[in-house]
């Protein structure tokens, strides 16, 4: 396979599975990897969470193609060290680039975790993310 086809192979599967999309594109298995003492990622726990919030995503994608403008609000409660934040980021980028289009609102319980996560999605649109590809 030649690099540009396998560059759209990888870019459509990105595109179509979120656990794809985090663990490589996005990069978390390679951070995980590299910062021994922050390997939060667990595949048992998380792929199960990752396929949930691919569901409610095209669930809500479907309904929006149909008219219907309803937001949709996805409440993650877990435990401290889960990665709910890093998570969140990956699908934030990932409904990216599903549909540049798409405005979204980030929020946190204070401005500057909202202001971290914004820079997250910004390190990565601007291609200068450390992990991920």
């Amino acid at each position: 396979m030649n690099p540009a086809t396998q560059r759209a192979v990888f870019a459509e599967v990105g595109r179509r599975s979120l656990w794809w999309f985090l663990l490589y594109a996005f990069g978390i298995r390679e951070h995980c990897k590299r910062i021994g003492d922050d390997n939060w990622w667990d595949d048992r726990v998380h792929k199960g969470l990752a396929d949930d919030i691919q569901t409610c995503i095209e669930e809500w994608e479907t309904r929006r193609l149909q008219g219907v403008r309803e937001p949709m609000d996805i409440l993650v409660m877990a435990f401290r060290g889960f990665g709910k934040s890093t998570f969140g980021c990956g699908v934030d980028l990932w409904l990216q680039v599903r549909n540049p289009n798409l405005s979204e609102v980030l929020s946190s319980f204070d401005e500057k975790k909202s202001v971290e996560f914004l820079n997250v999605d910004k390190t990565y649109l601007e291609g200068e993310a450390n992990f991920g590809w």
